[in-house]
């Protein structure tokens, strides 16, 4: 009996003694909540600047009515819609070198009414503006992503700081400016639908324009000048004909049965006429007849 005993105890002193050896595990601490997130990383837009020789002023080539700026940049455009409103463009430009084209988002365009030379309203038509300009010898392309019609503005360089170009309603302030007499063509010579709106005028060139609401019109006299420098009219077109009347030789330009661009004139003096759609897409059937033409030829005095 005391042997039993005796065993029992050294049972017990070993369980407690493998009881004592090991570690009792603790459970894995619970992470506190947080009402912290970590923030997604942002990507932000690099611009790459604009190269020098790219900067300076241009203006549109058909109508001479927007002024173009350039920076490294910024690109800002003031658009003489007529003497009394304006649109304003303000783009955030970056340079595109693999497609040597300016690129821009985040554009702004405000239209500024006048309602005298000291007062205007100011309305902001957008901010989230994106397009791009294409660069090629001296002229920028522009695509307007914002625009009603996806069709491409030429601007060329202005070979100053200061734009060429103004505008204004007087006839006899056009003639002193530009140094080039213009008599208006009548009434009845305009084609149906036509009013005028202002005239643009640059040393040489006088330019009066005229608009339906959906195109507009523009006819240029110049003393010195013929051709593009004369109608400023840079666009591809698929048809080039010639007319006559009256012993008068008509160079005409379109993409149908219409004419967008005519040239006419004397030994002299030169002449030119464009009909373009506000966004200057060139399409058939927005143009001339050859008799609205040769009536505009006849209602002016050479």
């Amino acid at each position: 009996m005391k042997k039993l005993s005796i065993i029992i105890m050294t049972l017990l002193a070993v369980m407690l003694l493998v009881g004592c050896g090991q570690k009792k595990e603790e459970p894995a601490p619970t992470a506190e909540p947080t009402s912290e997130t970590t923030p997604e990383p942002t990507q932000e837009t690099v611009r790459v600047p604009v190269p020098e020789k790219y900067q300076g002023m241009y203006h549109d080539a058909i109508a001479g009515r927007a002024q173009l700026t350039l920076t490294s940049d910024k690109i800002e455009i003031s658009w003489s819609n007529s003497a009394y409103d304006k649109a304003f463009y303000e783009l955030p430009v970056s340079y595109d070198e693999a497609n040597n084209r300016i690129t821009y988002e985040n554009g702004k365009l405000t239209e500024i009414v006048f309602e005298s030379a000291e007062k205007h309203s100011d309305t902001v038509m957008y901010e989230n503006g994106t397009g791009y300009f294409d660069i090629e010898e001296g002229k920028l392309l522009w695509q307007d992503d914002m625009a009603e019609t996806p069709d491409t503005v030429v601007f060329v360089q202005s070979d100053s700081m200061v734009n060429p170009w103004i505008y204004t309603d007087s006839r006899e302030e056009a003639m002193e400016y530009s140094g080039v007499e213009f008599e208006p063509p009548i009434q009845e010579a305009i084609p149906e639908g036509y009013k005028y709106v202002l005239y643009a005028a640059r040393d040489g060139v006088i330019r009066m324009i005229f608009t339906n609401g959906e195109t507009e019109l523009a006819i240029s006299k110049s003393n010195s000048f013929s051709g593009l420098e004369l109608s400023g009219d840079f666009r591809e077109y698929s048809k080039n004909w010639e007319e006559h009347h009256k012993g008068v030789a008509i160079d005409c330009y379109g993409d149908g049965d219409t004419i967008n661009l005519a040239y006419f004139g004397t030994t002299t003096t030169n002449f030119s006429v464009n009909v373009y759609d506000t966004s200057y897409k060139v399409n058939e059937g927005n143009g001339l007849t050859i008799d609205q033409i040769t009536s505009l030829i006849s209602g002016m005095q050479p």
